[in-house]
């Protein structure tokens, strides 16, 4: 549709105000800001005019939309890393891959938020830790038609630590759906999954979450649990926890827990003055803000919790 690569080129930092006013002056269906690689072939030490060459020649065969994900190798930066999937419309379907390696000792919080309309989002990230290295993720769902978070989560060095957790909130005809794949080939690891959902209307939340444990593996600690509540008579949640352990020195567990608001903690709220509509707010929030405690930048909990607030708001409870 005519790209304007000068306008493209801009190098800027991609704070969202600047991402929106960009894409408003740009006439295409989505924005660049730079080629670090493609394939096998890592561009960060060619030329700009080389890389913006290789984006323009590498988009001429694309189809809109495209999403482009930030790549860096800055420790600092990378430590805490906040991917939001927002602005798309009901007809984008998305397929986002990231594949993380960390050495021995390194940490990375990755937190994700999917908010849009896109009609299909497929997220894989695929994961590899060294020794004593730790890698925590959190998700949450408010949106998209079909949603499905895939991610294999797998340490071979000794003493790393996997913690995955999310937040799913699931309305109208949407569909959630959160699989895992947790490998421990190695001794002393720990993992733990934790996940809820909040399932109204006809939505249809599904927990999918394996843990395998290689026979050389001995001293893991592994737990799983997923926990939903369901708001209506029509909303659906599947539950299908995994564990393969080929060891005989682990200590793993899972659960799992399907139900609906708690009728005497409601009746509580109201003989105390509170409406049965905010009681039931309340307590909503409170299920939702403790799964979002496990983020540990406070600035990005609070992001997410805000985006709690609206998606109850929406519902008017």
């Amino acid at each position: 549709q005519g790209l304007d690569f000068d306008l493209l080129s801009q190098r800027i930092h991609p704070a969202e105000s600047r991402v929106n006013k960009l894409a408003a002056e740009t006439p295409s269906s989505f924005v660049a800001f730079d080629l670090l690689a493609e394939g096998d072939d890592d561009l960060r030490g060619q030329p700009f005019s080389v890389r913006r060459a290789r984006l323009e020649k590498m988009l001429k065969t694309a189809k809109p939309p495209v999403h482009i994900t930030p790549l860096t190798t800055n420790p600092t930066t990378a430590e805490q890393w906040f991917e939001r999937f927002e602005g798309a419309s009901a007809g984008t379907q998305r397929n986002a891959v990231a594949s993380v390696e960390l050495a021995a000792g390194a940490r990375l919080d990755w937190t994700t938020l999917v908010g849009d309309d896109a009609a299909l989002h497929l997220e894989t990230p695929v994961v590899r830790l060294g020794a004593r290295s730790e890698f925590r993720d959190f998700g949450l769902v408010c949106g998209g038609a079909l949603v499905r978070r895939q991610l294999d989560v797998g340490h071979s060095g000794e003493g790393a630590i996997i913690a995955l957790s999310g937040l799913s909130l699931i309305d109208g005809k949407r569909c959630g759906d959160t699989t895992l794949t947790v490998r421990h080939d190695a001794p002393h690891g720990e993992s733990r999954e934790y996940f809820r959902h909040i399932v109204a209307d006809e939505g249809v939340g599904t927990y999918q979450g394996k843990v395998i444990v290689a026979q050389a593996a001995q001293k893991t600690d592994g737990g799983m649990k997923s926990q939903a509540l369901l708001l209506s008579p029509t909303a659906q949640m599947n539950n299908k926890p995994e564990l393969e352990i080929f060891a005989d020195d682990v200590v793993c567990g899972h659960g799992a827990t399907v139900g609906a608001l708690d009728a005497e903690q409601i009746f509580y709220c109201q003989a105390r003055g509170i409406p049965k509509a905010k009681a039931e707010a309340m307590l909503l929030e409170a299920f939702g803000i403790e799964a979002i405690e496990r983020v540990a930048d406070e600035a990005i909990a609070d992001a997410l919790r805000e985006k709690l607030r609206v998606w109850l708001k929406g519902r008017a409870l």
